[in-house]
């Protein structure tokens, strides 16, 4: 099913009447893709003290079942029934920027309980990539963080040319945004699920029908706010294609993106879409 503005209130009541929680089954025991002897885990830090560049990321209101997560980068709200982020929350600075860590290897959640964290395998033979939400251009600035991007409960199942195409383009632009601009944005990305039938890997980790991104820019005299939805399909459209309002994501996700915001912020922001905004 297509993820397009004009079915959004649709969605809406369709997502309304359907549970996002399935049973859970029991992990299958596979091993991580992580090489012998590194490390499974980094030493943990809060983030204010993350050499003061990741900050701490805008989440959304606590969600039914979830499990919070923080980790150096970025905090994760995961859903332990479909084995994948509810929506991954981080920071993006002018200070990420900056560094030269290394990519790292796929490994299982080390704070996920057996039966309710996804394995390197699961994805094997299933046509699908494993897509990060928060990206691993945007966690070069540590070598913990990039570890941290790397673990797969900030990993779903994504398309290949979403993955390595306009998903990507996206990332990419986030990164350039902030860095032309001197400027952070504070970012929430995660999967969508619509009412099409339920799609599955190896009957355990539930694939995505689509993805949002959620953007907000809250430095004086800068304040903004857009987001972005794709299907978890091929294609290559322009950007300003995939923009939505992150009132419309909302509805589309059923929930209440950076929370926290004073409420006239966050009516105002997140009625935005204007993508010249962002690019010039």
């Amino acid at each position: 099913m297509k993820i397009h503005t004009h079915v959004i209130p649709v969605l809406a009541l369709l997502l309304a009447s359907c549970s996002l929680w399935q049973s859970p089954r029991s992990g299958n025991g596979q091993s991580s893709a992580l090489a012998d002897g590194q490390r499974r885990t980094a030493p943990r830090r809060s983030l204010q003290q993350a050499d003061g560049v990741a900050g701490v990321p805008l989440l959304a209101a606590p969600i039914r079942g979830e499990k919070l997560i923080k980790r150096e980068g970025y905090t994760v709200s995961y859903n332990t029934k479909y084995r994948i982020a509810n929506y991954v929350a981080w920071k993006l600075t002018p200070e990420r920027m900056r560094g030269s860590a290394k990519r790292a290897q796929f490994f299982e959640d080390p704070e996920l309980a057996s039966n309710e964290k996804v394995y390197f395998g699961d994805y094997s033979g299933s046509g699908f990539d494993r897509g990060h939400m928060c990206p691993a251009g945007d966690n070069k600035w540590s070598t913990t963080a990039m570890l941290d991007c790397f673990i797969m409960s900030n990993i779903c199942p994504q398309n290949h040319t979403l993955n390595g195409g306009d998903w990507r383009i996206l990332e990419e632009a986030c990164r350039a945004w902030v860095s032309r601009k001197k400027e952070s944005i504070y970012i929430i990305a995660g999967p969508i699920f619509t009412d099409a039938p339920p799609r599955w890997m190896k009957k355990r980790v539930r694939i995505p029908d689509g993805f949002f991104k959620a953007l907000v820019c809250l430095d004086a005299g800068r304040e903004r706010g857009i987001a972005f939805v794709y299907d978890n399909v091929a294609g290559s459209r322009p950007m300003d294609s995939y923009t939505m309002t992150i009132d419309e994501v909302e509805q589309l996700t059923g929930f209440d993106l950076f929370h926290s915001l004073p409420a006239k912020q966050q009516k105002e922001l997140e009625a935005q879409r204007n993508l010249r905004d962002w690019t010039h």
